[in-house]
């Protein structure tokens, strides 16, 4: 079965600011060569038949993109991705340091809380909660 393969990147004069964290991070890498990241969604959708880009081309404008801020391509995948292609199980690849589910929200987890790290913030005495 054919998929059509939807990419939806910022238009390069948008700000890309997880594209910036990213590239931010690098270093601490140890990568120096990179110039810039930006940061984008992939969108795979399967026909029941024959794959209709055009169908799929109004899929993505009118669903998919915010053609204000965006564009995006439209490609047919005649194969499937391979397993180890797909996004980590999980909440969070730990490798990108984002959410697979939403890729432009930055997680950061720490590899061990101390003991007696309240999970919520302590609310002084006598001040309502927010």
């Amino acid at each position: 079965m054919a998929r059509v393969v939807v990419d939806v990147m910022l238009k390069p004069e948008i700000l890309d600011p997880a594209g910036q964290a990213v590239a931010g991070a690098l270093p601490r890498l140890g990568v120096s060569d990179v110039a810039s990241v930006r940061i984008g969604k992939r969108v795979e959708i399967e026909f029941t038949g024959e794959p209709d880009l055009d169908r799929a081309r109004e899929i993505a404008d009118k669903l998919l993109a915010n053609p204000v801020i965006e564009d995006f391509s439209i490609r047919v995948e005649d194969t499937p991705a391979p397993a180890g292609a797909r996004a980590a199980s999980g909440p969070v690849d730990a490798v990108a340091g984002c959410d697979p589910v939403e890729p432009n929200v930055s997680v950061q987890t720490p590899a061990a809380l101390p003991a007696d790290t309240p999970l919520v913030p302590a609310q002084p005495e006598g001040e309502p909660g927010q």
